[in-house]
């Protein structure tokens, strides 16, 4: 049994994606090919691409246009009581954000709360990759920015290398890969240190996204490691679809409560919540952070599945 990929944007088609019951693996640069398409056939291409594509701090950047929609809706009616305009700026950041596209309404959000009295940061692990082409052919590998390997793409195979198959289910990708992958991604890193000229850099950030960036000043993009050293002293921080424990260990889980709360000053909020898609039910809420750890002031569904964590937690010794 093997499993085809999509390597190239002709073959980015709503009736190829399946085979037998199984979605196809995307080749992540095909992302910036679909930026001439009509609106509706962007959104969903590049939906497409990042469904299955796991970044390297192990999470994916699976997202759609409204996913948080009837969340942002009942964070849009208790900021005002929770957080009322002040007479400075309110900060905010948006962490783990993929590609932008759920960010979009939260900034109209903040806009209708707060006027233009804020300013957001946007960020994610990967806001761009590298291209690298490798061997005969089209064969490429693609790296982040920290010259790491996520996909090995040799047609008509695209592998993860971050969650690669197993050979149970698919012994040729399995085999084929594992043949392959070595050479190919020394060769791909070591041109990455010659900063060849063949390699090619693909954002990751929708084109709305990037237009309300070009036409507000009080909004910004930067790449950021959760597990790095805190950003900033803010007021709101949003984490969607981030703390996951399928993404991170308890000690990493940890290291990233510590950091968002960190980056917060007393007083400030967390929003964070989980779902399976656009329109599903948001577990989740808004914390807010008292000392060393948050307290709940609202949840939806569940509660964030990191919810004791965050109301128990308390700094490092």
């Amino acid at each position: 049994m093997f499993k085809l990929g999509i390597w190239k944007i002709e073959q980015l088609r709503r009736d190829n994606l399946v085979r037998f019951g199984m979605r196809k693996r995307v080749a992540i640069d095909l992302y910036d090919a679909a930026v001439d398409k009509s609106q509706d056939d962007r959104n969903w291409m590049q939906e497409s691409i990042l469904r299955n594509f796991g970044s390297g701090n192990n999470t994916f950047k699976l997202t759609f246009r409204d996913r948080f929609a009837a969340f942002d809706d009942e964070v849009e009616l208790r900021l005002p009581l929770i957080l009322p305009q002040g007479q400075c700026n309110i900060q905010a950041h948006d962490v783990g954000v993929s590609d932008g596209r759920t960010t979009c309404p939260f900034f109209e959000l903040l806009q209708r709360v707060y006027k233009d009295q804020f300013e957001l940061l946007i960020s994610d692990y990967d806001i761009e990759v590298l291209s690298v082409p490798v061997g005969r052919g089209n064969s490429r590998v693609i790296l982040d920015s920290r010259a790491n390997p996520l996909q090995l793409i040799m047609p008509p195979f695209v592998f993860s290398i971050i969650r690669p198959v197993t050979p149970y289910y698919y012994p040729v990708n399995w085999l084929l890969r594992v043949l392959n992958q070595r050479s190919a991604i020394e060769e791909a890193v070591q041109k990455f240190h010659d900063q060849s000229n063949d390699i090619r850099k693909i954002h990751i950030v929708c084109t709305e996204c990037q237009d309300l960036v070009s036409a507000h000043q009080n909004l910004q993009i930067m790449q950021y490691d959760l597990l790095s050293k805190p950003h900033g002293s803010m007021d709101i921080v949003r984490a969607m679809n981030l703390l996951n424990p399928s993404y991170f260990a308890p000690p990493q889980m940890k290291i990233a409560i510590d950091n968002l709360r960190e980056s917060l000053v007393d007083g400030g909020l967390l929003i964070t919540g989980s779902n399976t898609g656009a329109g599903t039910q948001i577990n989740g809420g808004i914390y807010r952070r008292t000392g060393d750890s948050f307290e709940t002031l609202y949840e939806s569904g569940k509660g964030s599945p990191v919810t004791d964590m965050l109301v128990h937690a308390c700094k490092a010794a």
